[in-house]
């Protein structure tokens, strides 16, 4: 399980703003909007970071850098 995927189950999509919620942007200004491209890279850049990391990778990490092994999530 991914932290992307978990985020999404507990909060909801992950898009910047509400036009990037569907698979279809249906946003009427969508055509002439002078910074979608920069809120479209932005949801892309963070789902592929956040799918990209497993809890084994958490658990992992904070066991290789926390004396112990004693973490949260």
């Amino acid at each position: 399980m991914t932290v992307g995927e978990i985020i999404r189950a507990t909060e909801g999509n992950l898009a910047p703003v509400s036009c990037l919620e569907y698979p279809e942007n249906t946003c009427f200004r969508a055509e002439e909007c002078a910074v979608l491209y920069i809120w479209e890279g932005l949801h892309k850049t963070v789902c592929k970071y956040l799918d990209r990391i497993t809890l084994r990778d958490i658990l992992e990490h904070n066991h290789a850098h926390i004396p112990g092994g004693d973490y949260c999530i």
